[in-house]
């Protein structure tokens, strides 16, 4: 073989070697995706017209044209699972959001003449914000960020983000050497203690354990692992050692105080009363304005130095009550409450039943109360304000004001 025919045979070999790898070069993908605009919606390639506005239409979407989704999603091989999107959808969790100009979109779908299709890397370059509901699929450890615009149904893929593992919050109390550990994952936790001996110990069903811990400088660690992934941490705490236990002294017994016994009382009150009364000509409700004077009469329960229980029951005789309205003349009723003692006097709240003779008329009514001491006597003078359940909405029309004195028997 002459000296030019390997030099032929060379340079043939060389050239095959270049287009081999220029061809190589071409068909490897581009490092940086480049992603096409798209700026107008509820084109002939809208997958619905004319497009959705509400909740409910986007649910009757999915239900109506699910295979219509599914060849969307199935087209763009979409790693989700297709059953969590339509139980989302389904169930309402999802929100409704805007995405300006600039928003990319891993993939978009489209009606083509062949059919629903997804379109890889797209964005969003209309000068007004794109309308649309979306909903945020966990599947496979990924957070799935999917949208369908108002105009169009194109159902696309904002994002994929992958599920983080959260690292467990512990807490440590103790009470000395008593501890207590509780962290909101995980099912175990190793416990270092102040001498560096370590032990695994689980936690119970609320996540916590409960034992005893040596002086000094602890750490205890927690791993919380899932399919997702692992996340760890730990903490440190110090355990104070008990105080030595003081010496027994003896304490002379002191009798228990007799419980005090029930203490009657009676009282007497006047004061204006509003409510809605009925007209019968008219066949409406009136405000109108009576005067009113009453006894009530009572027993007082004390439970303590600051607290006590009572119960009355009274009669009110009203005056004014306009001739053209229909309401009761007089009125039986009875109270209960509780009251706070202090010092020269006391307030209090109760409820009570109104109209207790007449059904006609009978309420509901809740109270508050409160009154001075007068010297060192057994008279109290009080003031009282009441509404009534019927007409809560209305507290104006639908009071009674009274001030008066009271007498305990004690």
């Amino acid at each position: 073989m002459t000296s030019r025919t390997k030099l032929f045979f060379m340079n043939k070999k060389a050239f095959s070697r270049f287009l081999i790898l220029l061809a190589g070069l071409l068909s490897f993908p581009s490092m940086a995706q480049e992603y096409k605009a798209f700026s107008v919606l509820g084109t002939s390639e809208a997958v619905c017209k004319p497009g959705i506005e509400t909740r409910e239409e986007l649910q009757a979407f999915f239900e109506n044209d699910s295979e219509t989704v599914r060849a969307i999603l199935a087209d763009a091989n979409w790693e989700g699972d297709a059953n969590l999107l339509f139980e989302a959808i389904a169930a309402g969790n999802f929100s409704e959001r805007f995405y300006d100009k600039g928003t990319k979109f891993q993939w978009t779908s489209s009606r083509k003449k062949s059919g629903p299709a997804a379109l890889p890397y797209r964005v969003w370059a209309g000068e007004e914000p794109m309308r649309a509901f979306e909903a945020n699929i966990v599947s496979g450890c990924e957070i799935h960020q999917i949208v369908i615009p108002h105009a169009c149904c194109n159902v696309s893929l904002a994002s994929t983000t992958k599920v983080e593992v959260p690292a467990p919050l512990i807490q440590i109390q103790s009470n000395n050497e008593d501890v207590k550990i509780c962290a909101d994952s995980g099912n175990q936790v190793v416990i270092t203690d102040a001498t560096g001996a370590n032990r695994t110990v689980p936690l119970d069903a609320d996540g916590c354990w409960t034992g005893k811990v040596a002086p000094g400088n602890m750490s205890a660690a927690v791993v919380n692992e899932n399919e997702c992934g692992v996340a760890a941490a730990d903490v440190t705490h110090l355990v104070v050692a008990s105080p030595p236990a003081p010496a027994a002294v003896a304490v002379a017994e002191t009798p228990e105080p007799e419980a005090p016994g029930l203490i009657p009382f009676v009282a007497a009150f006047a004061g204006p009363e509003t409510r809605m009364r009925y007209e019968p000509d008219w066949d409406k409700y009136y405000e109108d304005d009576a005067d009113v004077v009453g006894v009530k009469a009572g027993l007082i329960k004390p439970l303590s130095e600051a607290w006590s229980l009572f119960g009355q029951i009274g009669y009110l005789d009203r005056d004014g009550v306009s001739d053209r309205l229909v309401y009761s003349d007089d009125t039986i009723f009875v109270d209960v409450g509780i009251d706070r003692n202090f010092g020269p006097g006391f307030v209090g709240a109760g409820v009570g039943y109104w109209n207790l003779a007449d059904s006609e008329y009978d309420d509901i009514s809740l109270f508050v109360h409160g009154g001075v001491n007068l010297g060192s006597s057994n008279f109290q003078l009080y003031g009282e304000g009441r509404v009534f359940a019927e007409e809560l909405d209305d507290i104006d029309n639908n009071n009674l004001i009274t001030g008066g004195v009271r007498y305990l028997f004690k």
